[in-house]
């Protein structure tokens, strides 16, 4: 009995970390689905992967760096996550991807 108290305990161990730290949760504005955002892509495959669309910002809204602006691009959209402040912002020139950026506010 207590081996098999100790087998289950363990198994769901495993399973508690595999959902907090290693699954992705699909259509959601998060660091493992920013990762999936390749140079390339169109603004329609962005909104694939992070689920909605991105709203559009003026060159001025765009973050700065002191040497300069976060993403480059002719045209900036922003996506915003559900927790931690999260924000991704993919810089667009000719209809693709060309920049890409990722912001987690600490805790």
């Amino acid at each position: 009995m207590k081996k098999l108290m100790a087998v289950t305990v363990g198994l769901l161990t495993c399973l508690a970390f595999w959902y907090f730290f290693l699954w992705c949760p699909p259509k959601e504005v998060c660091e493992c689905n920013y990762k999936k955002l390749k140079i390339g892509m169109t603004l329609d495959q962005v909104e694939l992967v992070l689920g909605e669309p991105g709203v559009e910002m003026p060159v001025n809204e765009v973050p700065r760096y002191p040497s300069g602006p976060v993403v480059q691009g002719d045209s900036f959209y922003e996506w915003k996550g559900s927790i931690n402040g999260i924000k991704v912002i993919v810089g667009i020139k000719d209809g693709r991807v060309c920049d890409k950026w990722y912001w987690e506010a600490d805790l």
